[in-house]
């Protein structure tokens, strides 16, 4: 087992969402395309926020599902829009 200790959640939420960005990536390499289940509970925006910075040649390759866990409906929009924004084509409840 890996066990990785990061200084803070920005640095976790970083390290978390390379790790979903090559995942994602290597989807799309291998099936031509991506789908994704985000949660969107607050303990999560630092690598919602992470994932939509990282760019890449996605082509509209990418669609995701919002898997609502005790979220305000404001958060639940945030992270939609995060998602919408520069990863996928759709996103469905």
């Amino acid at each position: 087992m890996l066990l990785k200790v990061f200084n803070d959640k920005v640095a976790l939420g970083n390290a978390a969402a390379e790790q979903a960005a090559s995942a994602i990536r290597r989807a799309i390499a291998q099936h031509g395309r991506a789908r994704i289940i985000a949660a969107t509970a607050a303990s999560q925006l630092e690598f919602l926020d992470a994932l939509t910075t990282i760019r890449t040649s996605h082509g509209g390759r990418v669609s995701a599902a919002n898997l609502k866990l005790e979220c305000a409906r404001e958060i639940i929009t945030n992270a939609k829009r995060f998602l919408r924004d520069l990863w996928v084509t759709e996103v469905w409840n």
